[in-house]
């Protein structure tokens, strides 16, 4: 599956690239109208809140301007100015609800045509800000009446809330995942605020504490973050230590050689005199190595962590990274002393017991595997490929739906307008399309009348993803609130899968 983070990342280019537009030029109100639409929609699908919020209002605001409800003046930018730091402070998670209550309403106010004092709005913020900041000056009389001092500190105490510290935080996480998962609303919104506001004072906390202890090596060793990632094998999840990773990368079942019963891929790298070295290194994958294997939808592109031990490099296959993380390590029970596949074991943020796979003993029995067993595993765990086209303007959208979809096992390409589609479809084979309808130079609903009009692909499946459903479209899904489930059983259902 594609990295989980590439359509966030997208959606972070969007949002410095809308901030930027709005505090450059906030009079272009057609350009600005747009970008706020777009942003909005992702921020729907991402759960980002207060950035959905955020440009609801101000695409609100800029309607105003564009229907001549209002017009715009030196106070309406410095308030669209103001603004657009909040977004930003939106997308950190550092925008107080207090803040975001407050933009709004005097975006409502814009929009209607109301006489404010947007620059007081922030300077006051601001005032408040250094007032508060203010108030730390009195630390520094107990800073020194403490230099020099020693103190003592019960290490098995801090050892057993550093343990609750781990299950609270992990548990949090869990509740997090669970609201967001549910269906918003402003009371749900303010709850989901309030328990990463928790989280993110737990681990301040955390920090302090170490900071109390940092001169006690063996405690704090004992106790550091380990570094690694969570990956799924055969629908099971694991972790491997980052240790022994040398790099991530994503391969096509295409790109692979096959040499002896062997499976390789190549890799390209530079050396220490400038020069590129070509290698090619050995690929298992990693739900090879448990029995009762079932077949595995596998995406398009398989995702590969390139594990280096004794000087030799093999390329594990995943079914899925799910993300890098920094969970604390505990010891194996006594039970599993004898399982030389596991190191230890760490928790999930759903507070589940995940082992870790010890990489040398990983590597070790993928050496001992037949190579006939491999290559028979390999076509047990593949399906045909279906291409889907997915349609839309916005890079964050496009990023999102090839997500979902290949990390459902099918291939994704995607056009940024009916007119790149057009040309992708006569160039090559498509199953299926998924598109929005507001685009520029050719919507969805022109793409599909040109489709239906096209010998060989006039009965090609169509998934509208949009506002508003379009006539001619064989599915829809509603744009500004879907989930992953939504769009990939009417995808499904479209394919006959």
């Amino acid at each position: 599956m594609q990295d989980e983070n590439a359509a966030r990342g997208a959606f972070t280019d969007e949002i410095k690239s809308l901030c930027l537009s709005l505090n450059k030029g906030p009079q272009n109100v057609l350009q600005n109208l747009r970008a706020l639409r777009s942003i909005k929609d992702g921020a729907a699908i991402l759960k980002f809140d207060s950035t959905e919020k955020l440009c609801a209002s101000l695409a609100e605001l800029y309607q105003a301007l564009l229907d001549g409800n209002a017009h715009f003046n030196k106070n309406i930018a410095v308030l669209v100015n103001g603004a657009a730091e909040k977004i930003e402070e939106s997308l950190l998670g550092t925008l107080q609800p207090s803040e975001l209550s407050s933009v709004c309403l005097y975006c409502e106010k814009a929009a209607a045509g109301e006489i404010f004092d947007a620059a007081a709005v922030f300077d006051r913020k601001k005032n408040q800000s250094e007032e508060a900041g203010g108030n730390n000056g009195d630390a520094a009389p107990l800073q020194a009446y403490l230099k020099g001092k020693s103190v003592s500190v019960p290490l098995l105490e801090v050892n057993d809330v550093l343990n609750s510290y781990e299950q609270i935080l992990s548990r949090s996480y869990k509740i997090n995942g669970e609201l967001m998962a549910m269906k918003s609303n402003a009371a749900l919104s303010q709850v989901i605020s309030d328990v990463q506001f928790v989280q993110n004072g737990i681990d301040t906390l955390r920090k302090r504490l170490f900071s109390i202890v940092q001169n006690d090596e063996y405690f704090v060793q004992s106790h550091l973050d380990f570094h690694g990632f969570f990956v799924t094998a055969n629908k099971k999840k694991y972790f491997i230590s980052s240790e022994y990773i040398v790099d991530v990368t994503y391969e096509s079942e295409l790109e692979y050689v096959a040499e002896k019963n062997q499976v390789f891929m190549r890799r390209h790298s530079v050396d220490d005199e400038g020069k590129t070295v070509s290698e090619r290194i050995p690929v298992y994958a990693l739900s090879s190595l448990f029995s009762e294997q079932k077949a595995v939808y596998r995406g398009a592109v398989d995702t590969i962590l390139i594990a280096e031990y004794m000087h030799q490099k093999v390329g594990i296959i995943v079914d899925e990274m799910q993300k890098f993380s920094s969970p604390a390590k505990k010891p194996l029970p006594p039970l599993f002393k004898n399982f030389s596949m596991v190191e230890g074991f760490v928790f999930d943020e759903e507070y589940d017991m995940i082992f870790i796979l010890s990489v040398p003993e990983t590597l070790r029995r993928f050496r001992a595997q037949r190579a006939y067993d491999l290559r028979k595993f390999e076509a047990n765990t593949r399906r045909p490929m279906r291409r889907i086209l997915a349609v839309d303007d916005s890079k964050t959208t496009r990023e999102i739906v090839r997500q979902i979809l290949e990390g459902s096992g099918f291939l994704v390409e995607c056009a940024a307008d009916g007119i790149e589609a057009i040309e992708k479809l006569k160039a090559g084979h498509y199953d299926l399309i998924v598109t929005d309808d507001d685009m520029p130079r050719m919507n969805g609903e022109i793409l599909i009348d040109n489709i239906r009009l096209m010998d060989g692909i006039k009965n090609l499946g169509v998934v509208c993803l949009s506002s508003k459903a379009l006539e001619r479209a064989d599915a829809f899904v509603n744009k500004a609130d879907f989930t992953r489930n939504d769009l990939i059983e009417r995808v499904k259902d479209l394919l006959n899968e």
